[in-house]
């Protein structure tokens, strides 16, 4: 189940932290809960086999299962079901709508829109029919009657039967993931029972009777949706369990069977078709020990009822996010309105051996369970690229808005005067980000040479020193022809425009244009500080350090971006972040404000983590 879904700039958890989105971004909270019947987990109570991932554009977020996991292991014994519930907030860039919750098990996956609030398709119809289950169990039948005849010699038999149980379920029975051709289509799965007639000893015809019947085949059973057309069965010997059956069971119906429906079924008509059948005749309970053929010789029915299909749910009400407008860069403000899945859209249930949990009234909202930096989102309608993104701001890392000519560029920079224009921007403090692109490209290569042609826009390149810049010498990576990179350069003008990146002359070559990089704004404050000191240098300190998302092309593929190790830029970087942090700090210092010293130096952490002057100036504050 999905529930208490919102989309703030901060949130506070439940032990006192504070998350905040931080310049262009907007945090998504969710919280998620798991059912599972406690006879899944067998002895060992074991947890749930689902796992979780957050989908951003075309990138997926890894969701963390163990807190989940860990409820439902530790689930109470005697009991039905065990349920485990975590809560969680991430980070995404704040023009994403497309952020889907995607459940998955053994394979099979459904997906939950955190925008929208709406499951999305296919969300196949029967999972969802029963609140509190992801099937939907109908009424057994009344006993019904089997008559038998040995055509070689006459030796007749009635035997018992019965529809031990009746579901109805979008998953056929055994290991292998089998699901109908339509999610409007659901299984009818049958447990069947067949029992030798009990005639007290010493009564006529007592321990006369057929078994050791060879299983019947699903083709010979019929069955006929109210105000549908007959359907034959099919079935799975190899999933039948002998503990289910009864001390008199004939064999006739060792299998498990399972029809074809339409998911919206409410009852209909089983029945068992006359033909032949092998089993063994058995004469003061002794069998001949040869199987001989049966005749079934007279068909059998039984009646079916399914609980009411219910009515359709009220729409979705619009979320009080949908067509707000943009947060603004850096924008800090406390969540007022958390939306949920409950009451007008029934959640989202996972298959198999998992359950949907019932309404979670009041459930925390945020409880940061990913500690670390975690590769992310991307999201492809308004063209933002990135390799990762940091979804565990400490409070103190909350980055003040930037203000005056030096401020970083916000999503859609304030000079377009029309809010759907876009203009591409590179970050690199950080997980590799790229937002405001026309339209995104299928190549990773692409994305690589838009930032490489940013952090190299002080001349004209042609294409032979981009071939040599992009393949460094000792290069895993094969060579990239001069034809081919002119076909990627022809994409990346489609991505980003032809204003970013004109045409080449054949003198000058390629200059990417107007293309803003959080490392290059970064720089100018810094470095103006320098020169200014002051309460204006720690102004302008702290403007550039809320650029600094993380380490400098943090999460990279190792197969990419070769380049910038080449070139020194990460060392580069991170020494910039380190000295401007500690000056910041060190200013802090000496006026005695200790709270801030300890905020830049956490600050710095983000980009410099291993630096030693900000560990020893934020011991200094602390112990001030």
């Amino acid at each position: 189940m999905v529930s208490q879904v919102a989309w703030p700039q901060s949130v506070q958890s439940t032990t006192g932290v504070e998350y905040v989105a931080g310049n262009g971004r907007r945090l998504v909270t969710f919280t998620v809960a798991v059912t599972q019947p406690t006879d899944d987990s067998g002895l060992l109570n074991a947890p749930t086999g689902v796992s979780a991932a957050l989908k951003v554009g075309n990138a997926s977020l890894p969701v963390s299962m163990t807190r989940i996991n860990q409820e439902i292991a530790g689930g109470t014994s005697g009991s039905a079901e065990t349920t485990g519930t975590d809560s969680f907030v991430a980070s995404v860039p704040a023009v994403t709508h497309n952020v889907d919750l995607v459940l998955t098990e053994d394979g099979f996956s459904q997906s939950f829109d955190l925008w929208t609030l709406k499951r999305l398709p296919p969300s196949p119809s029967v999972l969802y029919r029963d609140q509190t289950s992801s099937s939907v169990t109908g009424t057994p039948s009344i006993p019904f009657h089997l008559s038998f005849t040995n055509p070689t010699d006459g030796f007749t038999s009635t035997d018992n039967a019965q529809v031990s149980s009746a579901t109805l379920s979008y998953f056929a029975p055994g290991q292998s993931l089998q699901t109908p051709k339509s999610p409007d289509e659901a299984y009818l799965i049958l447990g069947l029972q067949s029992s030798y007639p009990d005639v007290p000893y010493g009564q006529p015809n007592s321990g006369h009777f057929f078994s050791s019947f060879s299983p019947m085949a699903g083709t010979e059973l019929t069955f006929t949706p109210r105000g549908g057309s007959p359907v034959d069965g099919l079935s799975n010997s190899s999933v039948f369990s002998s503990t289910n059956a009864a001390s008199d069971d004939d064999g006739l119906f060792d299998a498990v069977y399972f029809f074809t429906v339409p998911a919206t079924t409410t009852g209909g008509t089983f029945t068992v078709n006359t033909g032949q059948q092998v089993g063994d005749e058995y004469t003061g309970f002794t069998g001949t020990g040869n199987s001989t053929i049966v005749n079934l010789t007279a068909s059998a029915t039984a009646t079916l009822s399914f609980p009411a299909v219910p009515s359709s749910l009220p729409a979705q009400k619009k979320p009080p996010w949908v067509g707000a407008p943009l947060p603004a860069p850096g924008a800090s403000a406390a969540p007022s309105t958390t939306g949920s899945s409950s009451g007008s859209d029934p959640g989202l249930p996972i298959g198999l051996a998992i359950g949907i949990l019932a309404i979670l009234a009041g459930a925390v909202i945020v409880v940061q369970r990913v500690r670390h930096r975690t590769p992310a989102t991307a999201e492809a309608a308004t063209g933002s690229i990135g390799y990762g993104t940091d979804i565990d701001l400490e409070p103190s890392e909350a980055p003040t808005p930037p203000t005056g000519p030096l401020a970083a560029p916000a999503v859609v920079p304030p000079e377009k005067k029309a809010s759907s224009e876009l203009v591409p921007t590179v970050n690199v403090m950080g997980p590799v980000e790229i937002l405001g692109l026309l339209q995104r490209s299928d190549r990773r290569i692409v994305e690589e040479l838009l930032v490489y042609l940013v952090l190299h826009d002080r001349r004209h390149l042609r294409v032979g020193q981009i071939q040599i810049g992009l393949r460094p010498v000792g290069s895993k990576r094969p060579e990239i022809s001069a034809k081919t990179l002119r076909n990627y350069l022809y994409e990346l003008r489609r991505c980003v425009g032809p204003e970013h990146l004109p045409e080449a002359s054949a003198r000058d070559g390629y200059l990417i244009q107007g293309v803003p990089c959080d490392w290059v704004t970064f720089q100018h404050p810094a470095r103006e500080a320098d020169a200014v000191g002051g309460t204006a240098a720690m102004a302008l300190r702290i403007e550039a350090m809320t650029l600094v998302r993380g380490k400098p092309f943090e999460g990279l593929p190792e197969d990419a971006f070769e380049w910038v190790d080449e070139e020194g830029l990460i060392g580069q970087i991170t020494v910039a972040i380190a000295t401007c942090a500690l000056k910041l700090a060190t200013d802090h210092l000496e006026a005695e404000d200790y709270d801030a010293v300890i905020r830049a130096a956490r600050a710095g952490h983000r980009g410099a983590p291993f630096d030693y002057g900000l560990w020893e100036i934020g011991a200094r504050a602390l112990d001030a």
